[in-house]
């Protein structure tokens, strides 16, 4: 790890995608150990833009769950998460501080669950995949959240600072939904 650190401080113009290939190799020796002690599944839980399928990312990185899918193939499992009305904090680089913003999304994926009633649910996409019209919808770019920890007041302003058009059946093995997120405590 120290020596994976070390490479990603010395080579900063490749390390979006240095980081996520690390990522992947230390997720897969976790695998590795975890099978050596009888373990067969493990949990990761990450950034929608570390755990995605198809390195959406403008960015132009390969994804950590793009190397995943690569080599597990359909053990391995993507859940994302989208949301429809977010109160989230995130960190002004340029003040270094953490600020509260609160954005809402819709698109049709999000707007197809809007009536149902409890606030977090789950969707999977082979369940979904059933239905003629949510298979459309999971088969067609979408405009998903995608919010980092560095968020600036002004990326409110157009929803291209914070979501990325993605196909989430393509992305995704299915995606936790949230209608109303509120922001976690940070203790610094």
């Amino acid at each position: 790890m120290m020596k994976q650190r070390t490479q990603l401080f010395l080579d900063e113009g490749n390390y979006a995608e240095l980081r996520d290939q690390f990522l992947a190799d230390n997720l897969q020796w976790i695998v590795e150990f975890e099978e050596a002690h009888r373990q067969d599944k493990v949990f990761v839980s990450a950034h929608n833009g570390h755990i995605e399928k198809t390195s959406a990312s403008l960015a132009g990185y390969k994804s950590m769950g793009n190397y995943l899918d690569e080599l597990y193939g359909s053990e391995y499992f993507a859940i994302g998460t989208d949301l429809m009305n977010s109160e989230f904090q995130a960190i002004n680089r340029g003040s270094d501080e953490r600020q509260t913003h609160i954005i809402k999304n819709h698109n049709d994926l999000v707007d197809a669950f809007s009536k149902v009633e409890p606030n977090i649910f789950y969707v999977g996409f082979e369940k979904a995949s059933e239905s003629e019209k949510l298979l459309d919808i999971i088969s067609n770019e979408q405009k998903m959240v995608n919010i980092g920890d560095d968020f600036r007041s002004w990326h409110k302003l157009l929803k291209m600072f914070y979501t990325i058009d993605m196909i989430p059946k393509n992305s995704y093995d299915g995606l936790i939904i949230i209608k109303e997120a509120t922001p976690t405590t940070v203790i610094e």
